[in-house]
């Protein structure tokens, strides 16, 4: 399945043959992704979120973007 994005907030539904789909981001199959791309929709989170930039947490290890740890509440350092 691709998630595709419909390129404006007015769209609610797009029928593809038989298939409906319904509301602003769609999971299509990768045969009505191409065809939904032709229409003007495009793929969603395309760069997606990367984790080398923010925080990581000295004693829990983990990565934030904050500097206080979201799980165990210690102090975050710059990698």
């Amino acid at each position: 399945m691709t998630r595709m994005v419909a390129p404006d907030r007015g769209c609610v539904q797009v029928d593809v043959g038989r298939t409906r789909y319904s509301g602003r981001i769609v999971d299509a199959t990768p045969g009505h992704a191409k065809l939904l791309k032709q229409a003007g929709y495009f793929p969603a989170a395309l760069g997606g979120v990367t984790r080398a930039v923010g925080f990581v947490c000295t004693a829990c290890r983990f990565r934030s973007h904050f500097k206080r740890c979201g799980r165990c509440g210690a102090d975050c350092v710059r990698p």
